[in-house]
């Protein structure tokens, strides 16, 4: 079963942020497709810490390409014009066989795809730009992906690690995770480094905040002592402290806005949702 879609962006008023689910030959490999539409600028959008490497494509007249390493703490953006995004949010693990790169050396903000993937990332830009409904475009990202996953594979022991902290909802410690995974800590934060861009103690935390988030999207009334207890945090205090740190804004109010605009909605690809 797939993990559940991680709470990416905290949107604001002005724009339109919609997801779609890969095709599902990719699904091991694409986390989701997405697009953001700035529709009445000046708008400001926080990028929320998801684990995730991205590609991004800005549609339009000049269209362009790149890629953006996972983010360690919340990232708020100002769009002064109206502008059209299409991205890709990669799986942990899978940005070394689409970029041939190690994960670490990409930072977190805009990389131009073409100083990683060559030529063939403006020809990319240009075709998604130029494709009519959002379907078409997302059909180009699939055949695109698909040749560059062909045959791609995570190291064994980086793959184990991550399905154990997706299972438990970042509740796990790194010794653990690295005895199950048969890697001595050290090495194991290597691998994490050349695989997924940042160690697995930080990958953890980011899972066990999103999990908190995405209840509190879909619970927005719940208990947060209960929640921390569910989700092996010390207790309130360390719950709320840790999503202050990676989400930028405290329990309560991340309630009312992640209820609002439900940004972590997944969509079909025949649903007739976006843009």
């Amino acid at each position: 079963m797939a993990p559940a879609p991680r709470v990416s962006v905290l949107p604001g008023d002005g724009l339109n942020f919609a997801r779609f689910a890969p095709d599902a030959g990719l699904a091991g490999f694409v986390e989701s497709y997405w697009t953001l539409d700035v529709e009445r600028p000046p708008v400001e959008l926080t990028a929320l810490p998801d684990g995730l490497t991205d590609l991004i494509f800005v549609l339009g007249a000049r269209p362009a390409g790149y890629a953006a390493g996972p983010l360690t703490r919340p990232e708020t953006y100002r769009h002064e014009r109206r502008v059209s995004l299409l991205g890709v949010s990669l799986q942990p693990g899978t940005a070394v066989a689409v970029l041939g790169i190690e994960a670490v050396s990409l930072p977190a903000g805009w990389t131009p795809l073409a100083e990683l993937a060559g030529p063939a990332a403006d020809e990319l830009a240009a075709r998604l730009a130029a494709a009519g409904p959002v379907q078409a475009r997302l059909a180009i990202l699939d055949t695109f992906l698909a040749a560059r996953l062909r045959g791609a594979a995570t190291d064994g022991r980086v793959s184990t690690a991550l399905n154990t902290i997706l299972d438990r909802s970042g509740d796990v410690a790194v010794e653990r995770l690295a005895h199950e995974s048969a890697a001595s800590p050290r090495n194991l934060g290597r691998l994490f480094d050349a695989w997924v861009g940042i160690n697995p103690k930080r990958f953890a935390r980011i899972v066990r905040v999103q999990a908190a988030l995405r209840v509190l999207m879909e619970e927005p009334g719940t208990d947060l002592t209960g929640l921390a207890a569910r989700l092996g945090f010390a207790d309130h205090a360390h719950l709320t402290r840790e999503i202050r740190t990676l989400a930028g804004a405290p329990p309560s109010e991340l309630a009312r806005r992640l209820h609002r605009d439900d940004p972590a909605v997944s969509f079909k690809r025949d649903d007739g949702a976006g843009p």
